[in-house]
């Protein structure tokens, strides 16, 4: 009996040490990863030998809907892949719907060097096979939609030029399209936006700038990269992101905007990195309602604030230099929980305000948890951690620019598991004193053999070796 009393008492201490320990430990794993698209591999500029020089011609509007209009119309070519159709150097004014329609074809096509003008779309591609269209060097100016992409699969447009239309490039409902070395600007509404269930986009080393919306819109559009890109002083966002997944925006340069630099609402697995977000009205970066995201390596300034993170869970946010932002650096809202913060370097935000940043969220860390390694706080001073605002009460317990008198890391971890085991011990006398040691206070008798004094409760006397059991009997 006295044996499972001891028991009990080492696993009571245990089971408590155990408790405390593991609620200082906090794991959250991410992956984070974004999946690497060769769909474009052979997609370059220098491909499609486009000229340096353009003599337009003037031509009505061209409409083909089947293989048999491309001869119909007499443009040269054969239409497979190395000798495609070639629709160009022509000047379309018109007040047709559309200035070049291409639709329900197999042929491989260019359209290459045209101006077009027309009532509502100037190029529009609709349904056309996979791999087939190539659009080099055109300029679509005062239409509805500049170029449309519907429908179609593999579509290449290279460096053209979409500007003063209500729309400069729409793709809806496409797999696979390259927009590279385009210019989308002063548009009505957006520069470039892809909706209805566009998949597998590449925006790379474009420009969609002083547009009345948004530079670059995603409207339940997804695998999509936007590299190399610049979008400026649009009337609302500089990229907008709704309901997309799988996003990789990065080494863009995002400024001057109306509304936000860049949004990201409702949206998953959108990774944001190597950008440039300066001097956008209200937010640099703005999420909501979008979990698994990465925010990493951004420069984040001038803006009103720099990083607000409304609602938003399991998400990174590392490597960023936030800087000389009017409110605060980094806001995370009521319901955003278990994201991770750490080194990054946050300078002169919120000026004249205890904190840089404020957390009103659960469970957020703002430090690396392996390596104990938190932010830098240009308004740290003499401390040895970082308070943060909000209701969270949260801190970063481990700044990289604490004072070097400050306690290491692994000191701080020592103490916390040293009281940990202190509490744990306090806790365990105070169970076996009220409920072990009075069941240990047992009735004294004499041994009827020696005569000794011993417990009611022993079976041998230690003195003389009777078997008071047998006596029992």
């Amino acid at each position: 009996m006295g044996k499972s009393k001891n028991l009990q008492y080492l696993l009571i201490v245990f089971f408590t040490s155990f408790i405390i320990l593991s609620s200082y430990s906090w794991n959250n794993n991410l992956n984070l990863k974004p999946e690497t698209y060769d769909y474009f591999a052979k997609s370059t500029k220098n491909d499609l030998n486009t000229p340096s020089s353009i003599n337009y011609i003037p031509h009505d509007s061209i409409e083909i809907t089947n293989d048999s209009n491309f001869t119909d119309y007499g443009f040269p070519g054969y239409g497979n892949s190395t000798h495609p159709y070639i629709i160009e150097n022509y000047e379309i004014i018109t007040a047709n719907d559309t200035g070049i329609l291409i639709s329900q074809t197999t042929m491989h096509f260019l359209i290459r060097n045209c101006y077009v003008n027309a009532n509502i779309n100037g190029i529009y591609i609709y349904n056309t096979a996979l791999n087939t269209a190539d659009l080099v060097n055109n300029t679509c100016m005062n239409n509805d939609v500049g170029i449309f992409i519907e429908g179609s699969r593999g579509n290449k447009l290279i460096e053209n030029r979409c500007n003063y239309n209500l729309y400069g490039i729409t793709v809806s409902s496409a797999i696979g399209t390259l927009i590279s070395e385009t210019t989308c600007d002063f548009n009505t509404f957006d520069g470039i936006s892809l909706v209805e269930n566009t998949d597998i986009v590449n925006i790379i080393n474009s420009e969609c700038s002083n547009n009345g919306r948004d530079g670059i819109s995603l409207d339940f559009a997804q695998s999509v990269y936007i590299i190399s890109s610049t979008c400026s002083a649009n009337g609302n966002n500089g990229i907008a992101l709704y309901s997309a997944f799988d996003v990789l925006i990065t080494d863009n340069i995002v400024s001057t905007n109306d509304f936000h630099g860049i949004s990201l609402d409702r949206s998953t697995n959108a990774d944001v990195k190597n950008c440039s977000f300066t001097n956008n009205r209200v937010d640099g970066i703005y999420v909501r309602e979008t979990d698994s995201c990465s925010i990493f390596n951004n420069s984040v300034s001038g803006n009103r604030i720099a990083i607000n993170i409304v609602t938003t869970d399991s998400s990174l946010i590392t490597y960023n230099r936030v800087s000389n932002n009017e409110l605060y650096a980094l806001n995370l809202g009521f319901v955003s929980e278990n994201n991770i913060m750490h080194h990054n370097n946050f300078t002169n935000n919120n000026i004249g305000s205890e904190s840089q940043a404020i957390d009103n969220g659960k469970n957020n860390l703002w430090y690396d948890e392996e390596t104990l390694d938190g932010n830098w706080w240009s308004d740290l001073g003499s401390d040895c951690t970082y308070k943060i605002d909000g209701k969270a009460r949260s801190k970063d317990k481990y700044p990289l620019n604490r004072d070097l008198e400050c306690p290491s890391p692994s000191t701080v971890n020592l103490i916390y598991i040293l009281a940990a085991v202190s509490i744990s011990s306090v806790v365990a006398t105070y169970l076996f004193v009220r409920y072990i040691t009075p069941r240990l206070k047992f009735r004294k008798k004499p041994c009827p053999s020696c005569n000794k004094i011993i417990s009611s409760k022993s079976y041998f006397c230690d003195f003389c070796g009777s078997n008071l059991s047998e006596e029992a009997k």
